[in-house]
């Protein structure tokens, strides 16, 4: 495996004040990336942004951005970690980068993942990979999320699709959910007319998930299952 060979990506990180806990986790792990991103782009709530801010300058051996949004609602809400991912998208489309690396702040990639991730898309024609990585109540239910916690997009992914959260009845519908279907209803016109796959889920190499504050990390190894 060349990494000068691999495309350069960008990582994007939604930041919310309830998860500052697992930050010095998250950071210690961009850092220990073999093949590592040009930029960490971080969107945090507007109440701890200068706090997030100070520790990516303090932590961070790459170079980062912290984007400054005004939030409405409560923390850890669907609209705000909604309003966070459609803000990084948005960064992401406007820059000149042709990957984002989606990472959530509370968890922790083996080192090759990234390069892994891109070289399964380049050869398979792949425009975006969810990695699995274990559920908050993994440790009772061993089940494993394929969501927006760790995403490998190509910028023709993120024209596809976006953000939002809808409504069915009295039941919310995650942003993350939506961005998938999104995806997913696409895949037989592109393939059909460019030969890209929209969308694969895939499981390659172990992740740690920081779910709870004085709690240990979880791992998945897929090799396990």
């Amino acid at each position: 495996m060349l990494l000068n060979r691999l495309p350069k990506y960008c990582v994007l990180t939604p930041v919310g004040m309830h998860k500052l806990y697992a930050l010095d986790f998250y950071f210690d792990g961009i850092n220990k990336l073999n093949h590592k991103p040009d930029v960490v782009v971080l969107a945090p709530d507007h109440e701890v942004y200068e706090e997030v801010d100070r520790l990516a300058s303090e932590k961070l051996t790459v170079p980062h951005i912290t984007l400054k949004i005004r939030f409405e609602g409560e923390k850890g809400s669907l609209k705000r970690i909604c309003k966070a991912r459609e803000e990084l998208r948005k960064w992401f489309l406007n820059s000149k980068h042709g990957w984002a690396l989606w990472i959530d702040s509370d968890i922790v990639l083996h080192p090759d993942l990234p390069a892994k991730l891109l070289e399964y898309a380049l050869r398979n024609k792949v425009l975006s990979i969810f990695h699995g990585y274990p559920s908050r109540r993994y440790e009772d239910s061993h089940r494993i999320w394929h969501g927006s916690g760790i995403i490998l997009t190509h910028r023709y992914a993120c024209q596809l699709a976006r953000f939002m959260v809808t409504k069915f009845k009295n039941m919310n519908i995650s942003e993350d959910f939506n961005f998938k279907s999104l995806l997913k209803g696409a895949n037989p016109l592109v393939k059909h007319m460019f030969g890209f796959t929209t969308i694969v889920d895939l499981d390659l190499l172990p992740v740690k998930h920081y779910a709870k504050p004085k709690s240990k990390p979880i791992t998945y190894n897929p090799i396990n299952f």
